[in-house]
């Protein structure tokens, strides 16, 4: 009877290191998934900068030839 409390004892020991492992491993991957998506986060904030920055770019070259066109068309009428 003593020896049967003693393995089971035992094996509720390994169980409890067995969890204590696999509890680790999943704060290990939580840690990698939340650097993981905190990179995503970063590259997604930097193209959607670089967007704008685009976007800012076409507008200012439009203006610029909408301004060139309505100086040609002043000279053409004086």
């Amino acid at each position: 009877m003593k020896k049967s409390m003693e393995n089971g004892q035992e094996e509720m020991k390994q169980g409890q290191e067995e969890m204590k492992e696999m509890m680790e491993e999943m704060k290990k991957r939580q840690e990698e998934m939340k650097k993981e998506l905190e990179m995503a986060k970063k590259k997604r904030k930097i193209l959607s900068e670089l967007k704008k920055e685009e976007m800012r770019a076409h507008v200012e070259n439009q203006v610029e030839e909408m301004k060139e066109h309505v100086n040609r068309s002043i000279g053409k009428v004086e």
